[in-house]
């Protein structure tokens, strides 16, 4: 049996929201998708605090769809606090995607691609 791939989608926007969503559901990619609207909230869920406190790790997403360009917590400090905190870092690949993936990141505007190594 193939373990369930969970995606978490971190997209403010809700037009790309939609459209991703649609093409990875069309593709039978992923089992859940949680869409998240900013880096602050996608924060506190991936490291349960806040509102997700009572999340439990073993539902971690196995992939992090993130917007480089979010309200409250920017993209890339998302990234930062992902790639240096202990509990992530050592999972978490980076992988930028967009028009040209060696210059996706670090400059905004440009989605950037989060998985599990």
């Amino acid at each position: 049996m193939v373990n369930p791939i969970e995606i978490l989608l971190v997209e403010d926007s809700p037009t790309d929201a939609k459209l991703t969503i649609r093409s990875l559901e069309k593709s039978n990619i992923a089992n859940r998708i949680t869409h998240l609207l900013d880096g602050a909230i996608a924060l506190d869920y991936l490291f349960c605090e806040g509102i997700y406190k009572d999340r439990d790790h073993a539902t971690d997403p196995r992939v992090v769809l993130l917007d480089i360009k979010l309200p409250k917590v920017h993209g890339l400090g998302s990234l930062l606090r992902l790639r240096h905190a202990p509990t992530t870092r050592p999972r978490q690949r980076l992988q930028p995607i967009g028009r040209d993936p060696l210059r996706s990141f670090p400059t905004t505007g440009n989605p950037a691609l989060l998985t599990q190594g």
